[in-house]
């Protein structure tokens, strides 16, 4: 190679390389400043809190339906005088799983 060619080729790799530092320096001074940005943001502590309670005057209950061709677990299924559904639908599960 001539003396030319080698000084041609340092010229392309230091404007490279000084290019890659110009960006990178350009990256870490953006990064910098939006941490410093958001680090003084969240020492702050900004706050807004605004609480609305309100009451309907009428509550619309879920419905739950529970559909069984069964002739057999159609008498678990609705409740009994005594009230205690849960509790028979408890039994029911229990002695079929045994």
């Amino acid at each position: 190679m001539s003396e030319s060619s080698k000084r041609r080729m340092w010229k392309m790799r230091f404007t490279g390389k000084l290019l890659k530092s110009a960006i990178f320096i350009v990256c870490v001074g953006c990064f910098s400043w939006q941490s410093a940005d958001f680090l003084q943001l969240y020492l702050t502590y900004p706050t807004a809190t605004s609480v609305d309670v309100n009451f309907p005057e009428v509550l619309i209950k879920p419905a739950v339906t529970i559909c069984s061709s069964n002739p057999d677990v159609l008498h678990f299924l609705i409740a009994p005088v005594d009230g205690h559904f849960a509790i028979n639908i408890l039994i029911y599960v229990r002695n079929q799983t045994i």
